[in-house]
């Protein structure tokens, strides 16, 4: 289990002609192949900054 010390979302409209960061899976699941770019798609990013531990509470 890991212990999260702060969730941050933001929600962007993201635009890139460039399908590179996208799987084949992700093309073939989605209206993305037809498209062939992203034009302002609603997008959430979402960050998890962990929480610190003592090396001794790793286990429990």
């Amino acid at each position: 289990m890991i212990t999260v010390k702060n969730i941050m979302a933001e929600y962007l409209l993201m635009s890139n002609p460039n399908f590179e960061l996208f799987s084949e899976q992700v093309l073939e699941k989605n209206t993305l192949q037809q498209q062939k770019h992203l034009y302002k798609t609603p997008v959430f990013i979402v960050t998890f900054e962990r929480k610190n531990e003592p090396a001794w509470d790793k286990g429990s």
